[in-house]
């Protein structure tokens, strides 16, 4: 009983502070964004923003996974979030004392910012095998990402309307609570419920090449890294071109727009409180019927720009079902690495394999972005998804013949 009231507590702690600090960190980069496009009016400087995650996962993930390798995992979240807080804080009155360089001092936070949570991130990741049990951390991941995803459906929302109220500056002071809360949330979780960590008296020196490498001699990684990046580059065909696609296309509201937008998030929200409450079975393979399942909604949504009615409809049962699948996808894959992955390796192996999926996301906008200049919605939706399918069928394929082997 003991034991299950503590299990229960931890979730909770954990998909609490979930919430709440991915709120008060959307709502601050939904507030950037704005800021800059009315600072400097350019399109360019809301791209650079989007650019800067990537780029900082890719420098820093070699020496992330070294220090979450190597020093205890509690530690570094509490000064991750120490560093958050102080670096706002220093962000407010260089905005305060220098306002004439704010597009500089913006770039620099949220540089800070973003690698700040790769550490946080990787660290949290790998220390869900010490907060529950083997048997809760599906329910742990999904419980999360259903919060990330309610968060992140409610954030623009009312970061839209605080910003028109009070201005940036009152978002900045979210975003320090929010780090305020995460890092109280950390200072109360036990991480030593489901075993303790055992830090190593002298690190080893891992090279990237050798993180690799063994990521890539494991099939089951392996295919994990590659279905990884085909999902990150071809949802870029969603991401770039959906907006478009549904307001000057099929003439759709903004009211409209923001609908269907808000149906992904629900179906993401459904499926995380659908895996909680079951253990599912061969991950891989519902992995893998999850990413056929995306490959075939993005040839009905092929279908809905034909369709003369209804189009609305179709568009936010497609938007729920993209939402569901992916979460699913995104959970099964974080509870597999995590219990397939030696904890001691778990900092090296996180932060490559973030880094490695992440770098497609800013190549599939650039491919997309050029392909809606040159081609039509609809044969862009259908061969993506066809790719997809074939794409996926094939490495499937593989997978099941070096296993079998």
């Amino acid at each position: 009983m003991q034991v299950k009231t503590t299990v229960r507590r931890q979730i909770i702690l954990a998909a609490g502070s979930d919430l709440l600090s991915t709120f008060s960190a959307q709502a601050f980069n939904f507030a950037v964004g704005l800021y800059l496009l009315a600072l400097t009016g350019s399109a360019f400087s809301f791209g650079l923003i989007l650019l800067i995650g990537p780029c900082v996962t890719l420098v820093l993930a070699p020496l992330v996974g070294k220090l979450v390798d190597a020093y205890k995992h509690q530690h570094l979240l509490v000064i991750s979030q120490l560093f958050s807080c102080g670096g706002l804080v220093a962000f407010l009155l260089l905005l305060f004392l220098l306002p004439q360089q704010r597009f500089v001092w913006i770039i620099l936070a949220v540089i800070l910012l973003r690698a700040l949570a790769l550490l946080t991130t990787t660290a949290y990741q790998t220390s869900v095998v010490y907060l529950v049990p083997v048997t809760q951390q599906q329910r742990l991941n999904s419980l999360e990402q259903a919060a990330n995803s309610l968060a992140t459906i409610v954030a623009p929302i009312i970061a839209a309307a605080a910003y028109t109220s009070w201005g940036f500056i009152w978002l900045v002071y979210v975003e320090i609570f929010g780090e305020l809360l995460n890092l109280l949330a950390f200072t109360q979780l036990d991480f030593n419920f489901a075993g303790r960590q055992q830090v190593p008296k002298k690190l080893a020196q891992q090279r990237l090449r050798q993180t690799f490498n063994y990521l890539w001699r494991i099939p089951a990684l392996r295919l994990l890294l590659l279905f990884g990046l085909q999902v990150n580059f071809f949802i870029s065909v969603l991401n770039v071109g959906l907006p478009y696609v549904l307001l000057r296309q099929l003439h759709f509201t903004n009211s409209m727009y923001a609908f269907t937008d808000s149906m992904l998030g629900i179906g993401m929200v459904v499926a995380g409180l659908s895996l909680a409450k079951r253990t599912l079975r061969w991950p891989l393979k519902i992995i893998v019927i999850g990413i056929f399942i995306f490959g075939g909604l993005l040839f009905i949504l092929a279908l809905v720009m034909w369709l003369p009615a209804y189009q609305l409809l179709f568009v936010c049962m497609v938007n729920f079902g993209l939402g569901f699948c992916l979460l699913i996808i995104n959970t099964l894959e974080q509870t597999f690495m995590q219990q397939t992955v030696p904890r001691q390796q778990q900092g090296h192996v996180f932060a490559l394999f973030s880094a490695v999926v992440q770098i497609m996301i800013p190549l599939g906008a650039l491919f997309y972005g050029y392909c809606y200049d040159h081609y039509s919605a609809v044969w862009l939706f259908a061969g993506t998804g066809a790719s997809i399918l074939l794409v996926s069928g094939l490495l499937w394929h593989y997978y099941q013949t070096v296993t079998c082997q």
